[in-house]
């Protein structure tokens, strides 16, 4: 058993770095330097705002949820869930409020902060369910998840690219698509587990 929940582990893993990888290359072949420049950036950005929800909410429900049972783990669940809900939130209200105000070195990062607004939270959120996952030792739900986005986002990147419309925030829109139904899944999945 623990030999199987290493294999898919790793095939998460993998797939998830492999997934990042061809999406990035997609990109930078088929865009500008730029473009590719600020799609980094967008995803830098969350991956900032997902090292802070993993330190305030993921970490502290990995270490103290083995030791919960019953209702009050059903309880701490959803207190997380609300934290996290909570977390995005404030963080794609700051990403809408930079877009508006026009902050960043030039015009052209506004359109990705603009649309980091909409799918920040989600890539976040798909982040917590993936963390929960492994932490409640249901690695196949993260391994079911990771293959939806993935299969979304290659698909969606690389129609875009095909028909030569690939912009940054376009393709950050296309991981925010993914992630949002991977997490809508999990949620209607989990709802019961949590109150």
């Amino acid at each position: 058993l623990l030999r199987d929940r290493r294999i898919l582990s790793l095939a998460d893993q993998a797939l998830m770095s492999a997934v990042n990888m061809c999406s990035a290359i997609i990109i930078a072949r088929t865009c500008t330097k730029q473009q590719l420049g600020l799609y980094a950036s967008g995803l830098s950005l969350v991956l900032f705002m997902t090292a802070v929800q993993s330190a305030l909410i993921s970490l502290p429900y990995t270490i103290f949820s083995p030791h919960i049972k019953g209702e009050e783990h059903r309880t701490f669940k959803g207190s997380a869930f609300l934290q996290q809900s909570t977390l995005a939130a404030v963080g794609m209200l700051t990403f809408l409020f930079l877009g508006l105000r026009g902050y960043g070195a030039s015009k052209s990062l506004q359109p990705i902060l603009l649309m980091l607004a909409g799918c920040a939270g989600l890539i976040c959120f798909r982040d917590f369910a993936r963390r929960v996952s492994y932490a409640d030792l249901n690695l196949a739900s993260a391994l079911v998840l990771d293959g939806m986005v993935a299969t979304v986002q290659l698909g969606g990147i690389a129609a875009l690219a095909l028909t030569r419309t690939l912009t940054a925030g376009r393709a950050l829109g296309i991981v925010g698509l993914a992630t949002g139904l991977a997490g809508a899944l999990w949620l209607s999945k989990g709802w019961n587990s949590m109150r």
